[in-house]
């Protein structure tokens, strides 16, 4: 194994995301970087494609090769917002690269699984190589580019992170790993980095949060989540009303008709709480159909 196949080995052995790497999903990025073809690198270390990364040994060896894996990186717009984002922010990029690993399936491409542990290598993220293309960088931004996401609930999810990692409690992101759940949330965030407009938005995100436009749509948006909680609880203490006038009916009725021998009120008591039984699906669909309508509300710029 040459030098720079054994550092390409190191580094990626030595970051996260290894599980289920096999040398077809690094072939590319290895070729690309040595300049040898695909099957000479297996031939000449007796790799088979189908071979987990964990079976591979190397050797520490003296050189440092970021810049050519920099430079390969930057051909791939997904995986240069990534790399930047991740030099930028590495508690968010690790909410993000856990995200993608998860959705791993949906990626699609092998460059994209074998950037995963790089983009999580300390050393890495630590190199002056790294530091100088990141210093270098002549990001452009508008928060123009963003009006058309503005009205996607999972953008405001991420706005509203971005905001409470930015002024909250030490950048602590983990209390969102619920939003990144939802397939509306992961779908947009890929499509941010596919366009390489994520990494700009977090680099930008104070002046992004001082846009007029920007304001009022969350201030409207958490004015939409307040109705929406109003709701939620008025139908909740509805929903339990009801159960309680079912059970006091018929713990009513149950006295009336046996030991008290009112057998007609007994049996209308009867009657009355089977007859709310039906109320307290109506009251969901209700609550249901209320919700939505709010959910589907769009707030105009």
């Amino acid at each position: 194994m040459d030098d720079i196949t054994n550092q390409i080995i190191k580094i990626i052995k030595n970051g996260y995301y290894t599980y289920n790497l096999k040398v077809s999903d690094i072939m590319g990025m290895v070729s690309s970087i040595t300049g040898m073809d695909r099957d000479l690198i297996l031939q000449e270390n007796k790799w088979s494609m189908d071979q987990s990364i964990y079976s591979i040994e190397y050797k520490n060896v003296d050189i440092t090769i970021f810049k050519l894996i920099i430079s390969y990186f930057k051909g791939n717009p997904f995986i240069n917002d990534l790399m930047i984002l991740s030099y930028y922010d590495r508690k968010l990029s690790m909410i993000i690269l856990d995200i993608i690993k998860q959705n791993d399936y949906r990626i699609g491409e092998n460059d994209i699984r074998a950037a995963l542990p790089v983009l999580s290598n300390s050393d890495f993220l630590n190199s002056e190589e790294l530091a100088d293309y990141y210093n270098d960088l002549n990001l452009s931004f508008s928060p123009a580019n963003y009006k058309d996401y503005i009205q996607m609930d999972w953008f405001i999810d991420l706005i509203i992170m971005l905001k409470d990692g930015l002024y909250g409690s030490n950048y602590n992101y983990i209390e969102y790993l619920q939003s990144s759940i939802k397939e509306s949330f992961y779908l947009g965030v890929l499509e941010l980095i596919k366009k390489q407009m994520l990494a700009g938005l977090v680099i930008n995100i104070r002046s992004f949060l001082n846009t007029g436009w920007v304001n009022k749509k969350l201030y409207e948006y958490s004015l939409k989540i307040k109705k929406r909680e109003k709701l939620s609880s008025f139908y909740s203490m509805l929903s339990i009303g009801n159960d309680i006038m079912i059970g006091l009916e018929f713990i009513i009725g149950s006295f009336e008709f046996l030991p008290a021998g009112n057998y007609i009120l007994g049996v209308y008591l009867f009657i009355a709480g089977s007859s709310q039984l039906l109320i307290r699906p109506g009251i969901t669909i209700a609550r249901n159909i209320h919700l939505n309508m709010i959910h589907r509300k769009k707030i105009r710029i």
